[in-house]
């Protein structure tokens, strides 16, 4: 759940580097678990920078 965990877990920075690693490798698509309160307003700033990241990745 995106609002319970820890600031500091370095596993909050799983997604970014997912978004890096679909830039560098270029899959023809990708899929992304859904993880529950993403879309929370204390949460989606996270969700609009992966959405621009996947964008600048060609997705």
């Amino acid at each position: 759940m995106a609002e319970r965990h820890d600031p500091n877990d370095p596993r909050n920075q799983l997604p970014y580097e997912y978004a890096r690693l679909l830039k560098e490798i270029q899959p023809s698509f990708f899929l992304m678990e859904n993880v529950k309160g993403l879309l929370s307003k204390k949460q989606r700033i996270h969700f609009d920078a992966l959405l621009k990241l996947f964008a600048a990745a060609g997705y």
